[in-house]
């Protein structure tokens, strides 16, 4: 169902993620490197299997979407004004930010050429920016990085194969988050 929705973000996330919850598990396995590769190649094969067999009458479809989203990031010839628009805004109180919550009102001034109302810079971080400045930008990403060190420590103490297995998918959906956002 991911698929279906062709988000772009969200697919990629997934690819990353899959890729990091392999090396995760695998990792530490006795297992020979091209077999953790084999596995992901297998994984990649079957997900595009079942997508053709999910809407075997959009085939084509999903080929020529996935073209779109490796070459097309601009969503709606929007995306990308926008984050300009967002960069110049965090440039005018770069240590501090605006404030939270007040993108929506100060965007309109520094707005590239779109018809819409933007109420939020359709990126997670470049709103942080924007709002907390690079005090809060290095606020969270130190949290960030706090919380994945510990947690795979805390992964790699482990000694029961299950638990780690469930540890690496719940350390791989946060990465996920963080990657999607």
């Amino acid at each position: 169902s991911l698929f279906h929705t062709f988000s772009q973000g969200a697919i990629i996330a997934f690819l990353l993620t899959s890729a990091l919850s392999f090396f995760l598990y695998f990792r530490n396995k006795a297992a020979p490197k091209w077999i953790l590769g084999a596995l992901f190649i297998l994984a990649a094969v079957i997900a595009a299997a079942a997508l053709v067999w999910i809407k075997r009458s959009m085939a084509i479809d999903i080929v020529s979407e996935f073209s779109r989203i490796l070459m097309e990031i601009n969503t709606y010839g929007q995306r990308i004004p926008v984050w300009i628009g967002a960069v110049k805004l965090a440039g005018t109180s770069p240590i501090f930010g605006a404030g939270l919550g007040a993108f929506r009102y100060i965007f309109p001034m520094y707005r590239p050429n779109v018809s819409i109302f933007i109420p939020y810079a359709h990126n997670d971080y470049l709103d942080l920016l924007v709002e907390t400045g690079l005090i809060g930008i290095l606020v969270f990403v130190s949290g960030m990085y706090i919380f994945f060190k510990r947690y795979i420590k805390l992964l790699n103490m482990r000694r029961d194969s299950y638990v780690r297995a469930i540890g690496c998918g719940c350390l791989t959906s946060a990465f996920s988050v963080f990657l999607h956002s």
